[in-house]
């Protein structure tokens, strides 16, 4: 070996900042690396958060937004506006979302009441046929039917429910 590998190789070993060859070197690299995983977690909650908290930001400027454009179209109409203050615009806001929350809650209990009546409807196709089997089956025929009226009744409150909905979305307005 020549005096230029020996420098060369002192020189690559001086610059080495791998991991110290220690027991406790290692788990500290170990700890050291899992710390750095919990810190990027951390850092992607965190950015989650304050994402979620950018969305309700402008959520809540679009809202004024809207608001200051419909006191605007009022004013252009010649209503007079000192009669309306923020706190009925704010209000009027709080109105529309929740007009719009029970909407969605309309149409996702109509959807329930449809899959409810398609149900019933075939189990009373069901019992159609189970009227011509005889005397054995008249049991299966009058567990059918307590069941098309269960479902008949669950419907029906269904439907009371949301009559109630649209009337509390229509006093709301």
């Amino acid at each position: 070996m020549s005096e230029r590998d020996v420098h060369s190789r002192l020189q690559k070993l001086s610059q080495m900042d791998g991991p110290p060859r220690s027991l406790r070197g290692v788990i500290g690299d170990r700890q050291s690396a899992a710390s750095e995983e919990e810190i990027q977690v951390r850092i992607r909650e965190e950015s989650q958060k304050l994402l979620k908290q950018a969305e309700n930001l402008l959520a809540q400027r679009e809202a004024q937004l809207v608001a200051r454009e419909r006191s605007l179209a009022a004013h252009e109409a010649g209503i007079d506006l000192s009669a309306i203050n923020a706190e009925t615009i704010a209000r009027v806001g709080e109105l529309e979302t929740q007009l719009a929350e029970h909407e969605q809650r309309v149409t996702e209990l109509l959807e329930v009441v449809e899959a409810e009546r398609a149900r019933a409807a075939e189990l009373e196709h069901m019992l159609g046929y189970a009227g011509g089997y005889g005397a054995q089956d008249d049991g299966v025929a009058d567990d059918l039917k307590a069941e098309l009226e269960a479902l008949q009744s669950q419907v029906n409150e269904r439907e009371t429910s949301l009559q109630e909905l649209r009337e509390g979305a229509a006093g709301a307005e």
